[in-house]
């Protein structure tokens, strides 16, 4: 038996107001713009600008991958993404 995803069409949180959803190729350009953010990069062990080619490389073997996925965080109503979470 085949079991859904519920990040496959959003999963909505507090009280309807937040969305997950799987990251898609249309979400890469926003994510690499936000990771390479001073005020992002601070954060990370490696705070280099990601180079976009490669980002945009590494962002489609995760959101294939079956063992780990990046999920977009988003405002339910506006669709408005505000943010990214790795699940491995």
């Amino acid at each position: 038996m085949a079991t859904s995803d519920p990040l496959e069409h959003g999963c909505k949180l507090h009280r309807g107001t937040i969305l997950l959803r799987r990251a898609v190729s249309a979400d890469f350009e926003w994510m690499l713009g936000l990771r390479n953010q001073a005020m992002v990069r601070e954060w990370f062990f490696d705070s280099r600008r990601v180079d976009a080619e490669r980002g945009r490389r590494w962002l489609a073997e995760r959101v294939n991958d079956q063992l780990d996925t990046i999920v977009i965080i988003a405002h339910a109503a506006s669709g408005v993404r505000v943010g990214t979470v790795g699940w491995i």
